[in-house]
């Protein structure tokens, strides 16, 4: 292991370890607006959870040891920004738009949390979405595709406040999206997860396995 592995700690899983850092992108993104599925509502998020930390995994799930393509993964999305922020936004996006502005329709005009709100945002513009989610985690797998590591980028998600979202990337490319933590512990089978997922939605953009 090189020394960027020194930045990790123990965190009590055979299989990972865990690295507190600042938050590398979707700094601006903050979960403001949530669909509280229990009361049926839109709610205007108190806390704001505007992610400034992060905590970093580096797994070792196939036990070959911690990868240099790992540390390679997390140079890239460190240095291409923009070009990953973009890609997510465009895969998540049609989720949000469609899972939590149908919500929206169905709320009653006597809502009064929701008529406080209603007019603040343009919901049908994709800007809104940087208000819908909050990035808490960042996965990087001893698994790569074609000498390039994969990583997850773990949300917070307005539309669904239980199971938030899991990114599937490879470099600046989408591979698939799931709940959180639906690709962890996954080993050899990973990729053969991501091509299972992908055949029920793939969107244009994605990465074809």
């Amino acid at each position: 292991m090189t020394s960027f592995f020194d930045n990790f700690k123990a965190d009590g899983w055979d299989d990972r370890i865990v690295w507190e850092t600042k938050a590398p992108l979707f700094v601006d993104a903050q979960l403001i607006y949530e669909f509280d599925s229990l009361r049926g509502v839109v709610t205007k998020n108190s806390r704001s959870r505007r992610v400034n930390r992060v905590e970093v995994y580096a797994h070792n799930q196939m036990e070959n040891g911690y990868q240099r393509h790992q540390e390679l993964a997390w140079k890239y999305l460190t240095s291409r920004v923009n070009s990953i922020e973009r890609a997510v936004t465009n895969k998540l996006w049609p989720t949000c738009h469609e899972n939590f502005n149908s919500f929206l329709q169905y709320m009653s005009d006597a809502n009064t949390t929701w008529e406080l709100i209603r007019n603040r945002e343009n919901w049908d513009d994709i800007s809104v979405l940087q208000k819908q989610i909050a990035l808490t985690d960042i996965s990087l797998f001893d698994t790569e595709l074609d000498g390039h590591g994969l990583f997850t980028l773990d949300f917070a998600v307005g539309w669904d406040e239980e199971h938030g979202v899991s990114v599937l990337m490879c470099r600046n490319k989408v591979i698939a999206t799931s709940s959180c933590a639906d690709f962890t512990c996954r080993g050899d089978s990973l990729l053969g997860h991501a091509k299972c997922i992908q055949d029920y939605s793939y969107t244009e953009g994605d990465l074809r396995l």
